[in-house]
């Protein structure tokens, strides 16, 4: 991954129209704590992240914020607080968000409809054969994913030119969602059906393109515009954001999104919020957002409804991208951490996580 691209420029090469999120008439304030209010705990966090950012020179951004005020913001080499910041793979965790939203408008009757229902070009594959719990749970079964970061398919052979996956086709004009998920992409893919849906998890990029064309269909909205519609306004973002689409204008919906450091703070907070409260949509965030399946690998050892969860020492529960991006909360504590950057080597992930444990146990009696 370039530097430029994980700084907002990947839709200043792409071939495709991005989608535009405006900001907020009134944003929500997210105002910074002195250093006179900040106990030990936070100012040890600060002296955390300014070392990590030392260690790792590929980080660009990094944010921590405690009950809805900023403790640290740090940006180095193209990052900037001008800068909006590509979330790869936190895509697929924003995409849960808007389904959640559309499960309690009823514009989805149960996350155990069948995709097929609302798909019905999926109904010959585990696409259209899962439900979306199914999908949101990456247990769809519609294909092994390849060895390469992103749950990518293996289509073989120069499929996709010297492309290794789908996201870079569909930013150029190339591919589009259809393509990938019933048409002459998907006729290539190899490995496909390879058990039914609900079994196990495995990571797939074609869950969360399925999950948002369902959305899609569900609502009469492409999952970009309805969740600038029913997340982001309510976020109250200061500045624009963009989610990229394919050249029919439907979301990348496992990878697009991009905003300034702040909004993506801004987005944690109202998030915390909103899974605190009582009735629908605070019932399926506390769902999406803990253990629903098992990875059976790895740091985490759980996945909910596209978000990680169950990591074996840092607390709370994570979007994650690919290069090393991170949006990690903890709802008991009310902690959040944002990090950016484009290489992900050695500890950086380890140490991540270390910084995030011990800023949040520091709070505990």
């Amino acid at each position: 991954m370039q530097e430029r691209y994980n700084v907002g420029e990947y839709i200043e090469v792409s071939k495709t129209d991005p989608y535009r999120l405006l900001p907020h008439a009134k944003p929500r304030l997210l105002p910074r704590r002195s250093t006179g209010e900040m106990p030990a705990g936070d100012t040890a966090a600060v002296a955390a992240a300014k070392a990590y950012l030392e260690k790792y020179p590929e980080t660009t951004g990094f944010l921590l914020v405690d009950r809805g005020r900023i403790v640290f913001d740090g940006y180095q080499g193209m990052g900037g607080p001008e800068r909006e910041f590509y979330g790869m793979s936190i895509g697929k965790s924003l995409t849960s968000l808007a389904v959640g939203r559309a499960l309690c408008a009823s514009a989805l009757p149960s996350l155990d409809a069948a995709t097929h229902a609302y798909v019905p070009e999926t109904a010959d594959s585990n696409f259209g054969k899962s439900t979306i719990r199914q999908l949101l749970t990456m247990s769809s079964g519609a294909y092994q994913s390849k060895g390469t970061a992103g749950g990518q398919p293996n289509f073989g052979g120069k499929l996709l030119g010297k492309y290794a996956g789908f996201t870079w086709p569909m930013r150029l004009g190339k591919v589009t969602v259809e393509e990938i998920l019933w048409g002459w992409v998907w006729d290539e893919t190899r490995d496909r059906d390879i058990h039914p849906p609900g079994e196990r998890f495995i990571y797939k990029s074609g869950d969360t393109l399925a999950l948002a064309k369902t959305l899609q269909r569900a609502t009469g909205q492409r999952l970009a515009a309805y969740f600038d519609q029913t997340v982001w306004r309510f976020v109250r973002a200061a500045h624009r954001a963009h989610w990229e689409s394919d050249s029919a204008g439907s979301a990348l919906a496992h990878a697009g999104f991009q905003a300034r450091l702040a909004d993506w703070g801004r987005l944690a907070v109202w998030l915390l919020e909103e899974r605190a409260k009582p009735g629908c949509y605070g019932d399926y965030l506390r769902a999406a957002t803990v253990t629903q399946i098992p990875t059976g690998r790895g740091f985490f050892r759980g996945y909910g409804y596209q978000w990680w969860a169950g990591h074996k020492s840092a607390p709370g529960f994570w979007g994650l991208g690919y290069a090393g991006q991170a949006f990690g909360m903890d709802p008991d504590s009310g902690k959040v951490l944002v990090k950016f950057g484009y290489a992900k080597y050695g500890r950086t992930a380890g140490d991540l996580f270390r910084i995030f444990q011990d800023w949040v146990a520091s709070g505990k009696p």
